[in-house]
């Protein structure tokens, strides 16, 4: 799991997360309960669609703007993938899902 290059808090917290769900599966998986954490990678918020377009305006970033917003992960995206692992479909999956 990786945070922003220069964010040694964030990456760490994210690392966090990703052990707190491996043990709650190890622990909950016998009673039937299904734990997943899942990876979307960076997503299209007011945050991060404004980081991008910093980044951009001061050439940090070569390329299309719209096209670098256009390849943010929605959030209805990720509704998408929740839905589907807490749904009776999803009953193989355990563990780690990354979507991009």
């Amino acid at each position: 799991v990786l945070g922003g290059s220069s964010s040694f808090a964030y990456g760490s917290s994210k690392g966090g997360v990703h052990g707190l769900a491996l043990v709650m599966e190890a622990r909950l998986s016998e009673h039937g309960i299904r734990v997943n954490d899942v990876l979307p990678g960076e997503v299209a918020t007011p945050l991060k669609i404004t980081q991008v377009k910093i980044m951009h305006e001061a050439g940090g970033s070569a390329g299309n703007l719209e096209d670098k917003i256009g390849a943010l992960v929605s959030p209805d995206e990720i509704s998408k993938v929740y839905a589907f692992l807490a749904s009776d479909d999803a009953s193989m999956v355990k563990g780690s899902v990354r979507t991009r």
